[in-house]
């Protein structure tokens, strides 16, 4: 007791601060997400996401097309245009919610709706800026696609000011280079990145050029978010597409799957391929991949110090079943019908076969 008694007496003889950890509360009492009381309203949005948009148990299709929304947002900045003394967009700003024009544009075919249906979320609550719903909610869409990485999200966007300028969506038919020289204009993205943003193809699905009654996936795991794609597109294709409009689509290898021009031409490009090709039955390297890409994505044109890190309020994306974790060879095909670019000197990946035919998806 003495002992102690002496050790509190030198404590305050030396004036040594006691250092008092704050918890940090919710308006309904609970405590903050994070420590952060700017984490708060994504509790509720949270719960009211779930239940009236994404859902929990499936990756949607409306799931797929808010994380599609989100990048196209995202993507609404330009360095160079901002160089010139024009507005170059504000990139994750949730600007393609707020001003009509940008549905409009040839890239943005088809969002009219997606954006219509998101309204009520902004409305009902209103301290969330449109930049942060959006990338939260992609987010917490992507989470519900097996497979998937659990992304990052920082809030605190402040609304948009203005249109994103037209013309910034990067466009199918493009060449390589031209995709390559948007993205880096975009936000600084290497080769290596847009390689690993273009995973989210594995559960991407085309609604606009597909027959009657068909929703047409990139490939033939489209609920999944899995390595599928990559190797999908790697191999030769045999199939014309059977679309209204076939300017945007190369051959695919499967009736029934689309092949996007600028995806197969990624794979085959000496300055992509590499990177492409080390996706193939790489799960856990993909998603670190695409994590790290997206992390960036999601805070185009933002000042990051001022952002606050809600991650923790991410749920985490269930794992793929072990019949899904691994690329497979599948309708016949073999490891000679990849089309492996000149420039990649490894040894493909080793993938097993199967006898099964991708089969069509039918719009419910």
């Amino acid at each position: 007791m003495a002992v102690l008694l002496f050790h509190l007496l030198l404590l305050l003889y030396l004036r040594v601060p006691v250092r008092v950890i704050a918890t940090a509360l919710c308006p309904d009492g609970t405590s903050a997400p994070n420590g952060s009381q700017q984490c708060c309203p994504f509790v509720e949005l949270l719960a009211d996401i779930q239940q009236n948009l994404t859902g929990t148990t499936s990756c949607t299709d409306l799931a797929k097309n808010v994380l599609r929304l989100a990048f196209h947002d995202a993507m609404g900045a330009s360095d160079s245009l901002t160089s010139q003394g024009q507005f170059g967009g504000g990139g994750a700003d949730g600007s393609i919610l707020v001003f009509p024009q940008e549905t409009t544009y040839a890239a943005n075919e088809g969002f009219n709706l997606t954006v219509f249906l998101l309204q009520p979320f902004l409305e009902r609550n209103p301290s969330v800026s449109p930049g942060d719903f959006l990338q939260f909610a992609a987010a917490v869409g992507l989470a519900t696609c097996p497979g998937a990485p659990q992304v990052n999200f920082l809030a605190g966007r402040p609304s948009p000011t203005a249109a994103a300028p037209d013309q910034l969506i990067p466009e199918p038919t493009d060449s390589v280079t031209t995709i390559l020289n948007r993205f880096n204009d975009a936000g600084g993205f290497a080769p290596a990145e847009v390689i690993a943003l273009m995973a989210a193809h594995s559960i991407a699905e085309d609604y606009h050029w597909e027959v009657v009654n068909l929703r047409t996936p990139f490939d033939s795991t489209p609920d999944v978010f899995d390595t599928q794609f990559y190797l999908d597109v790697l191999l030769n294709g045999t199939v014309a597409p059977n679309v209204t409009d076939p300017t945007m689509f190369s051959a695919s290898p499967f009736n029934g799957e689309l092949r996007l021009l600028s995806d197969a031409a990624l794979a085959r490009d000496n300055r992509t391929a590499c990177t492409w090709q080390g996706f193939v039955n790489e799960q856990t390297s993909m998603q670190q991949a695409f994590g790290a890409a997206w992390a960036k994505m999601s805070v185009v044109g933002q000042s990051v110090q001022a952002l606050v890190d809600c991650s923790s309020l991410v749920p985490t994306p269930p794992p793929l079943s072990s019949t899904q974790n691994s690329a497979t060879f599948m309708g016949g095909t073999t490891p000679s019908n990849v089309q492996q670019a000149p420039a990649c000197t490894s040894a493909f990946p080793t993938i097993s076969t199967t006898s099964a035919m991708f089969t069509p998806i039918i719009r419910p």
